[in-house]
């Protein structure tokens, strides 16, 4: 998802705003729990450039969700999602 992301806002703004602007891409993957399923696997991605035109750094972050309940789930990833990084 991140690479798909990132192919689509480079391929979109770079020739317009590449030499002055910074981009970045946040993508997150979440599997949901299945009723045989105890554990959720979750991946979010951050891309970015520290300057315009440059190579783009990343952050992957997985998450293995043990809450028993979808409830716990979401609000756990709320959480994640809300954090200033």
């Amino acid at each position: 998802m991140l690479d798909h992301d990132t192919a689509c806002c480079w391929k979109r703004l770079k020739d317009k705003r590449g030499a002055t602007t910074r981009f970045f891409v946040f993508a997150i993957s979440v599997k949901a729990r299945g009723y045989k399923a105890w554990t959720i696997r979750t991946a979010a991605g951050i891309r970015f450039q520290t300057r315009p035109g440059s190579e783009p750094a990343q952050i992957i972050i997985h998450v293995r969700m043990l809450d028993k309940e979808n409830l716990q789930q979401q609000e756990a990833l709320g959480i994640i999602g809300s954090l200033d990084l």
